[in-house]
């Protein structure tokens, strides 16, 4: 009786940790934050809107916005993300010509000319119709 009681304890063992490796995620699919500064330097105030959006469900979309940033200011704006996100940012600028969908997290950057990731500092300079966006001292964008 005891062995039966031994075996029966170690199964229930053995299922319990193979259940709970089946639970637990893996960390390139476990959704984490996805982080970046802007550092506003340029001469016009403009909201800046970070995107993320999931390759395999559209409907997977998450967006945060800083509000209006004038020349000066410096803003994190944080995202949920997976391993299958596409980040961009939107530069809404004030009384001038905004640019959006600029890739700055796991696709392809055009003006970069490449397939960009884990972009963390992005600085913007210029005036209201003549802008770039910087990022990591890489140009990102240009108006």
């Amino acid at each position: 009786m005891r062995k039966f009681a031994r075996a029966a304890a170690a199964g229930a063992m053995l299922a319990a940790l193979g259940g709970a490796g089946l639970v637990t995620a893996s960390p390139a699919s476990a959704a984490a934050s996805y982080s970046l500064i802007v550092d506003n330097q340029a001469g016009f105030v403009a909201d800046f809107c970070l995107h993320s959006q999931n390759y395999d469900n559209h409907d997977d979309h998450h967006a945060v916005c800083s509000g209006d940033r004038a020349l000066g200011d410096r803003v994190r704006l944080s995202v949920p993300v997976t391993n299958r996100h596409r980040v961009w940012l939107d530069v809404w600028v004030r009384g001038g010509r905004s640019g959006t969908q600029i890739t700055v997290h796991n696709g392809f950057n055009e003006r970069a000319n490449k397939h960009v990731f884990d972009t963390r500092w992005c600085v913007v300079l210029g005036t209201t119709f003549n802008w770039e966006l910087n990022c990591d001292a890489v140009q990102y964008y240009k108006q």
